[in-house]
């Protein structure tokens, strides 16, 4: 009688236990989207937010233009980070790498021109720019 007591009691342990494993698993599959959507969501506000400011056209000064130039060259290299790291799902990354491309071959406007020599402190994004064959002016 002991015996068959103790074997249930571990079959129940047995039970606990997987069935912490399987929540534990979902959780984890949760922070994984999570972190893929706080990740999106920071990077997406910050590109829209220059996005605005090249639609607008609005600078005083050509200095303003530079350093709106270095600011999407530095949300670019995060990005890249964040892409080789596989912090986003495939489709995401695809896209942030075709996106950056454009910009960077100078297709998306006539605002904000690249050229080699911004890359020099973007190392993520020099060697993107390498490895896409990137042709500048």
């Amino acid at each position: 009688m002991i015996l068959l007591t103790t074997t249930f009691f571990e079959q129940v342990i047995d039970v606990a236990t997987a069935a912490g494993v399987l929540i534990a698993a979902v959780g984890l599959i949760i922070a994984i989207r999570s972190s893929y959507i706080t990740t999106m969501h920071k990077c997406i506000f910050e590109y829209r937010k220059m996005a605005h400011t090249i639609q607008e056209n609005d600078f005083k000064k050509e200095k303003d233009k530079e350093i709106l130039k270095k600011d999407l060259l530095g949300l670019f290299n995060e990005q890249l980070f964040y892409c080789n790291k596989w912090y986003l799902p495939f489709s995401i990354r695809t896209e942030w790498k075709n996106t950056m491309q454009r910009h960077l071959e100078n297709k998306n406007d006539d605002v904000i021109v690249f050229v080699k020599n911004d890359l020099l402190n973007f190392s993520r994004v020099e060697t993107f720019a390498q490895n896409r064959k990137i042709q500048f002016n």
